[in-house]
């Protein structure tokens, strides 16, 4: 059975497998955790692992020429699914769903939030949600803004 997925993915920008200020580093599964919130799992399905460290490329290196590889299948992590919005943490306890401004396809789409498809696509990850810290992802180049507090 496959995940459901907020239906805004065009491939155009590729802004959703971009990976921003992190390029061409290489990182340690510590900091893959530290800095996008990824499991090993996911950093395993996103990123190219070079000996004991993950190679940041310009993309996700699951983005081929013709489009994410893994975007029709049932292992896209949630991150991916989600897109182009992010659950970040909130205060006490609780958390926000933020928009990223960066979706060329979003801006076109006039900013449209359709909460009930956020709703479907939550419930249906709930046992593997990605929850970001806000200012690390405006650090690593996503411009962001809170539509929805939880």
């Amino acid at each position: 059975m496959s995940h459901k997925k907020v239906k805004v993915f065009c491939g155009e920008c590729q802004n959703c497998c971009k990976f921003f200020t992190f390029v061409g580093k290489e990182l340690s599964a510590a900091e893959i955790k530290y800095y996008f919130n990824f499991e090993r799992k996911i950093a395993d399905i996103l990123m190219q692992k070079k000996q004991d460290k993950y190679l940041v490329g310009k993309n996700c290196h699951r983005y081929k020429s013709n489009g994410c590889e893994i975007y029709e299948n049932d292992n896209l992590p949630f991150v991916c699914a989600f897109y182009p919005y992010f659950i970040t943490e909130g205060n006490s306890g609780l958390y926000n769903i933020c928009a990223d401004y960066n979706c060329k396809t979003f801006k076109q789409k006039g900013f449209s939030f359709n909460y009930e498809e956020m709703d479907e696509v939550i419930a249906d990850y709930k046992d593997s949600l990605n929850i970001f810290n806000y200012e690390d992802l405006v650090r690593s180049g996503y411009k962001l803004k809170i539509i929805r507090r939880n």
